[in-house]
């Protein structure tokens, strides 16, 4: 999906050449998977306590770091019988689903070789410690924004991520941005702020 997506816009995308800046989604677009993707399906207590956690505020302030790990499996994992330590132990055996896919890396290089690549993700500090180690990673992304970071996620206002992004990237305006990412909200926002967008949907 994300590729084909990707091959369409290679050949339309009308402004590349004028690309300073490429916002790159994490999941939904280098992701294979979700967290917990396996082994949600094979424990139906974690399953459950999945649905709980995802669906929520809570995940929300997981991923703006208002509340640790730590206070999240608290407050939710007990009437589950889960404890932290399994809940990390089931995150961990799902690692290598989580992505990155490279193939779209690549792609998205092909379509703007000469851009600066910045991973602009909504993500817990799990994400952080777990997945983004990873050398590979480090050396493809030219800068990284995460929600964990900085308190907020790109729905939020006066600041939203976008704000933090503009700021940390040292950009006056996002004229020569481009957003890639899944949710239609954030790439309309996107859009009104001058940026440009392509939207895998």
């Amino acid at each position: 999906r994300v590729k084909k997506q990707l091959k369409k816009f290679m050949n339309n995308f009308l402004f590349k050449d004028k690309i300073d800046v490429v916002l790159i989604d994490w999941h939904g677009i280098l992701s294979k998977r979700g967290f917990w993707c396996n082994q949600s399906k094979i424990n139906q207590n974690l399953g459950d306590w999945c649905k709980l956690v995802f669906e929520g505020e809570l995940f929300k302030d997981w991923m703006r770091d208002k509340i640790s790990f730590s206070q999240l499996c608290e407050m939710t994992a007990g009437k589950f019988r889960l404890s932290e330590d399994a809940i990390t132990d089931y995150f961990e055996k799902d690692l290598g689903e989580y992505g990155p896919k490279w193939e779209v890396c690549n792609m998205i290089d092909n379509l703007f070789p000469e851009s600066k690549k910045v991973l602009f993700s909504e993500n817990p500090l799990l994400f952080k410690e777990k997945i983004l180690n990873d050398n590979r990673l480090a050396s493809y992304f030219d800068d990284i924004v995460l929600s964990c970071d900085h308190g907020v996620l790109k729905e939020d206002r006066n600041p939203s991520l976008f704000d933090i992004a503009l700021r940390q990237l040292n950009l006056d305006n996002f004229n020569n941005v481009v957003l890639i990412d899944d949710k239609v909200d954030n790439c309309a926002y996107f859009r009104e702020l001058g940026g440009h967008i392509i939207n895998i949907k």
